[in-house]
């Protein structure tokens, strides 16, 4: 192999790691790591009760329109601070997302 098709091999290794998100929908709980984020939301992700969902300090969520976040019934944690916050922002090419929506038989804390 060429110096020139390794480099090229090697550029495009880093431009995929670069873009690469970890795809999350539908029905789901458990810890949001930083390390795996950025996250990419394609549907509403729905965090049933009895379940919890923690975030990590420095996680990146980028939900696609009309994705969001649904706590019905279960917990919602988020350890972000100001030099590790947590984001929630519309994915690249999308402008909105549907936000976070706290539903359930139960009073909610945030």
């Amino acid at each position: 192999m060429n110096r020139g098709m390794r480099l090229a091999g090697l550029a495009l290794l880093l431009v995929s790691s670069v873009f690469a998100r970890t795809e999350i929908k539908g029905v789901y709980w458990g810890f949001l790591k930083a390390e795996e984020s950025p996250y990419l939301v394609t549907e509403t992700l729905v965090v049933p009760e009895g379940r919890a969902l923690l975030v990590e300090a420095g996680t990146v969520m980028e939900f696609v329109s009309g994705a969001g976040l649904d706590i019905q019934g279960g917990s919602f944690a988020v350890d972000g601070d100001a030099q590790k916050p947590v984001v929630m922002q519309p994915a690249p090419g999308y402008a909105s997302w549907n936000g976070i929506s706290i539903t359930g038989h139960t009073g909610a804390e945030m």
